[in-house]
């Protein structure tokens, strides 16, 4: 229990009497964001009563899971007094930085230590201050009254930038009204001509956030979807023919086809697990980087394979390394878009991702028919889009906050889960169960007849289908629900996956792979924007690789057990069971939804 400080006590970073706490009565709450020191004899700092007790370092890294994507400048040639000011009124509105440009030396005791709790980066010149401007590339703003300058109030900012002041009484310099692309001014309604320039930080500092443009398609969003669009024609030029090379050229049997695809699912579910989890500490970059050059290494294995064994290796690589960078590819992704956009967002890069796996069979097709269906030739075309790809992440920009290094012993123990957002990834597990990986039924369209070409010519279609309908099935989970969208998706796994199972008729067999691309489209992005509208920031990378690594591991259990009863005949029973699952899983959406609506009429 806290006691209260008497209320004549004065709390560091206060010039009258505060309520502080006093020493915690034992037994001490538990968790490694406590100090001790503050336990035993008082915290009489002026932080909210959230953080009372916390070490600063604890404080800070939870600010970083949260701050405003906006910057504060201000000008420092004549030691101005306000800025201690503003350092503490950007601290009360968690902006990202402050930025001090001119001299280094301020008025730190106006901060009254609030800015141990931010970043406060110093520019000894404009020059040096446009030049970080550019390489992070966050717009300079001017905040002022000068001639030109437009109403703040009916301003549009972007997300990301920095508010620039100019120094007390004298205001911006020349250089910064020339370093900005655009000035703002406050509407002023007495006859003073200007403002204190810490009152006007504070005013900008509360004004801005209601008037930046929530973007959802940010260049970061287009530079990740052209990533995997040139991966995945990498990875889809190979997949179709994988069972090709597996089961005809290098004569394995369906089951090592169902245990190739099944561990390397795991593979990619333990990878993304751990790499989800580092990513929210670490940054998500670096594992963006690695796992697209991880992923390319893989596909050579796999194109230069003549036993399976080496395929089993080469699979396992290119799922290690898909897995490495997938979720936090995805919680980059829900970095950079506003929360009530995610389903867009998500679908705009499946779209992309499925567009990449149009053109890698499509490639795959000409290769056939170029080269008289040497699939190992036309496999090793896919390493030109595997380096493509692994390139163009290097122009990915990291939009979130790095943590700050704290000491083994002083880290915060990561928060479990919600509870809501368990249940909902216990349930997409479970229904997943039944989602026999793809490469089986590429298989079943070779046993009933196809050709090398038809068999990417039915993966086309499949491919087609599902970029068609991506976008559309991003924006059909923002404006109705995800669990819609998904149940959608489910009803088609079901036609499809039962179609094929029970038809050896080539044009029903299209049908019903041209039916079950629906079910890409509305369970991959829906999926994963589902799951990151359930999660907060400060797990985001978690949640997306607790939720990616599961589903992972129920397409390898599905993969065995798919593999195992296989049989050559005219019905394919595992492909029907898939799809009893599959619509049992839909009806019980179909349930839960309607349950809901009655509830919230009543």
């Amino acid at each position: 229990m806290e006691r209260p400080m008497p209320p004549a006590t004065i709390g560091p970073g206060e010039f009258f009497p505060v309520v502080g706490v006093g020493p915690h009565d034992k037994p001490w709450p538990t968790g490694d964001q406590y100090d001790p020191e503050l336990l035993e004899n008082g915290d009489r700092r002026n932080v909210l009563d959230h953080y009372r007790y916390w070490k600063v370092e604890a404080i800070v890294a939870d600010l970083d899971t949260k701050r405003h994507k906006l910057h504060i400048a201000i000008e420092n040639w004549q030691h101005d007094l306000n800025i201690g000011s503003i350092v503490r009124t950007a601290n009360a509105f968690n902006v990202t930085a402050v930025h001090i440009v001119g001299k280094r030396d301020w008025n730190k005791r106006g901060a009254m230590v609030t800015d141990r709790y931010l970043s406060v980066i110093h520019h000894p010149t404009i020059a040096d201050f446009q030049k970080w401007s550019t390489e992070n590339n966050v717009p300079i703003i001017g905040i002022d009254n000068v001639p030109g300058s437009k109403q703040l109030e009916s301003a549009q900012l972007p997300e990301t930038c920095v508010l620039l002041f100019g120094q007390e009484g004298a205001g911006m310099s020349e250089e910064a009204i020339a370093a900005c692309p655009v000035i703002y001014e406050i509407n002023q309604y007495g006859s003073t001509r200007s403002m204190n320039a810490s009152a006007a930080g504070a005013i900008a500092m509360y004004a801005a956030p209601a008037t930046m443009k929530r973007v959802w398609l940010t260049k970061n969003l287009i530079v990740i979807s052209l990533v995997s669009l040139a991966q995945d024609a990498a990875s889809d030029l190979i997949y179709p023919l994988l069972p090709l090379l597996l089961v005809g050229v290098i004569g394995a049997a369906p089951l090592a086809l169902g245990v190739i695809e099944g561990c390397a699912e795991a593979a990619a579910g333990f990878s993304k697990l751990l790499a989800g989890r580092a990513s929210d500490r670490i940054g998500r970059k670096p594992f963006v980087v690695s796992g697209y050059a991880i992923a390319g290494l893989g596909k050579a294995f796999v194109v230069v394979a003549t036993t399976w064994p080496l395929v089993f290796l080469g699979r396992v690589t290119d799922r290690i390394g898909k897995g490495v960078r997938s979720s936090p590819r995805d919680a980059l992704i829900n970095d950079s878009v506003p929360k009530e956009h995610l389903g867009k967002a998500f679908g705009f890069h499946r779209t992309a991702d499925n567009l990449g796996a149009v053109i890698g069979p499509v490639l795959a097709l000409i290769g056939l028919a170029l080269l008289n269906d040497d699939v190992r030739a036309v496999a090793k075309w896919a390493l030109i889009p595997a380096f493509i790809s692994a390139l163009l992440t290097l122009f990915i920009r990291e939009t979130r906050a790095k943590q700050p290094k704290i000491k083994r012993t002083d880290r915060v123990k990561r928060a479990p889960l919600p509870k809501h957002l368990k249940r909902a990834i216990t349930t997409l597990v479970l229904i997943q169960l039944t989602n026999i990986p793809d490469a089986l039924l590429l298989l079943r369209l070779h046993d009933i007849g196809f050709s090398s070409k038809g068999v990417v010519t039915a993966y086309i279609l499949m491919s087609g289908v599902t970029v068609l309908a991506s976008y559309p099935a991003g924006a059909l989970a923002d404006k109705i629900s995800p669990q819609v969208a998904y149940t959608l998706g489910l009803f088609a796994f079901a036609a499809g996956y039962g179609l094929l199972g029970l038809t050896t008729n080539h044009s029903l067999a299209l049908l019903a792979v041209g039916t079950y691309g629906l079910f890409g489209a509305l369970t991959d992005g829906v999926g994963k924007a589902w799951i990151a509208g359930l999660s907060e920031e400060k797990n985001r990378g978690q949640a997306q690789g607790v939720y990616q690594a599961s589903m992972n591991f129920a397409v390898m259990a599905a993969g065995i057990w798919g593999g195992a009863l296989w049989v050559s005949g005219d019905k394919q029973w595992p492909l029907v069971i898939a799809a009893g699952g599959a619509f049992l899983g839909a009806l019980f959406f179909v349930i839960r939804i309607f349950n809901h609506r009655i509830t919230n009429r009543s």
